[in-house]
């Protein structure tokens, strides 16, 4: 698949997929991938670093987490010993995923969407990602408008049971943020996919936005589950939640 083929169709953040590709295709060069390898490539080692990071935080609250850390550490670290060029490589990781954060930081919402339609997105398999816009709309005209309207509980649970990249879920937590609803403490979402590449764009999106949830890579119809991660503020703002969430999932494999 060309760069240009994936930059020139995509219609929403246009510029950010463009720096994207531009790095993509030093990766390519470098290691003699295709664009769509580097950008998967990139994808996953973000999101083994984020697990990481999140277990680690976990571990401090319950130390039988330390074994999860471990085990998305060494994923993270095995990716780069199969590079030629792991140094070269992690430097641009890290500028994309830079232009990742601040590209959330400037526009809150689905920013992988557009680029994942492109890349990895399969009509066969009956995939097919809702626009930021269609996304935006359907948020704004089913949620809460106040925080009265959701009682006076804690948090409230939400279910999006085929997630792909975390789009509808981006939308909706930034809509409850303009709506002066505090989505990160008031509202504990579960997210599932079962493309594997999918599950892992909407753990990243929902790490770095604030959302406070459990990415379930699974399969919603048959309730299997293969894996599941809490997203950072899940960890920070309700740790034992995180745990009990995970020890559902873990039950239900």
């Amino acid at each position: 698949m060309k760069a240009r083929n994936i930059a020139s169709n995509s219609t929403e953040n246009s510029q950010f997929n463009r720096d994207i590709i531009k790095l993509a295709a030093k990766i390519e060069h470098l290691e003699g991938m295709s664009t769509r390898e580097a950008i998967s490539l990139w994808i996953t080692i973000m999101a083994e670093a984020l697990k990481a990071q999140t277990f680690n935080a976990l571990s401090s609250v319950d130390p039988v987490y330390r074994k999860k850390f471990d085990e998305h550490e060494a994923k993270y670290l095995s990716h780069y010993k199969r590079l030629r060029h792991p140094k070269e490589v992690g430097e641009i990781v890290s500028e994309m995923m830079a232009k990742l954060v601040i590209a959330m930081e400037d526009r809150p919402g689905d920013m992988l969407g557009p680029l994942f339609m492109e890349a990895f997105s399969n009509a066969r398999l009956g995939q097919f990602f809702t626009s930021t816009s269609l996304s935006d709309f359907i948020a704004q005209s089913t949620l809460p408008k106040t925080d009265e309207e959701i009682g006076d509980v804690p948090y409230i649970t939400a279910l999006e049971p085929a997630c792909g990249v975390g789009g509808m879920v981006m939308s909706a937590h930034k809509i409850l943020n303009e709506r002066g609803i505090r989505a990160s403490t008031r509202v504990v979402w579960t997210a599932v996919d079962i493309d594997k590449m999918a599950i892992d764009c909407a753990y990243i999106q929902m790490s770095l936005g604030g959302v406070s949830g459990i990415v379930v890579w699974g399969n919603t119809l048959s309730q299997e589950v293969f894996d599941s991660w809490p997203t950072i503020t899940l960890v920070l703002t309700r740790p034992g939640l995180a745990r009990s969430l995970l020890k559902i999932k873990k039950e239900e494999e």
